[in-house]
């Protein structure tokens, strides 16, 4: 029999009948707090590890890199095995929701990560009283945090390109212009003229005229060109029959 053993054997025939009476039916309410660091790793790795991709041939896709940072002493002995992996899980789900509103255009999932525990050492002055002359003395204080590291790369699966904004719109500058973004820009476009707006349509209106104003101009163009050629014509008919007289006078 163990020390243990003995010594509670012991206390029990001390204390009376009343402390050796077991209740069987006495089960815990709560799960039990993590309060090993390796296993809150674990479970981190296990987690991200069941949401990587599933996608083959991606390793040239665009991708981004997002890292979470948790106090250890804030977890450790705080949350329980369930709550750690929500917690896990929320996180990835807010990262992908987030950078997906801006990149719309993809579809990102876990590609890779890393879990590393970072050590960090925080300094501040503390007030400490004052001295004879009533000046306020401080003391410079260190201590130093751990906190659980976990840096996730993710990739988007359709392989789209970046769009670009600009004020918060989609931007068509030829130097970034994507033809795919096309069908995003357009997505929301209203479908007959009735749904534009009263700016869109005086800037219609004006492109309008300015158009007609410039197949105008293009048919006064084209008129002028037709005289042109047609007295150019003219003058090298003339330039030849006089060319032909001459030509016969001189035979003569």
């Amino acid at each position: 029999m163990s020390i243990i053993q003995k010594a509670k054997d012991r206390n029990r025939s001390m204390a009376g009948y009343s402390r050796n009476k077991k209740n069987e039916d006495n089960a815990p309410t709560q799960n039990p707090k993590i309060l090993d660091l390796s296993k809150l790793k674990d479970y981190v790795s296990k987690v991200v590890e069941f949401n990587k991709t599933k996608a083959t041939n991606v390793e040239s896709y665009r991708k981004f890199q997002y890292v979470f940072e948790w106090p250890i002493a804030n977890i450790l002995g705080a949350v329980d095995e369930p709550t750690w992996v929500y917690m896990i899980e929320s996180a990835l789900e807010w990262c992908i929701d987030n950078y997906g509103s801006v990149q719309l255009n993809g579809r990102w999932e876990v590609y890779d990560f890393e879990i590393n525990i970072d050590s960090r050492v925080v300094s501040e002055n503390r007030y400490v009283g004052k001295d004879e002359k009533g000046n306020v003395n401080t003391q410079n204080f260190s201590k130093q945090y751990d906190y659980l590291v976990l840096g996730v790369e993710f990739v988007d699966v359709k392989g789209e390109q970046d769009m670009v904004f600009e004020m918060g719109r989609p931007t068509t500058n030829k130097g970034n212009f994507d033809p795919e973004m096309l069908k995003y820009i357009m997505k929301n476009a209203p479908n007959s003229v009735g749904q534009v707006d009263d700016e869109s349509k005086k800037l219609i209106e004006s492109q309008a005229v300015k158009l007609k104003e410039q197949e105008g101009q293009i048919a006064v163009l084209r008129e002028q060109q037709e005289k042109s050629n047609a007295l150019m014509a003219e003058l090298l008919a003339e330039m030849k029959k006089s060319s032909t007289t001459k030509t016969t006078r001189s035979k003569k």
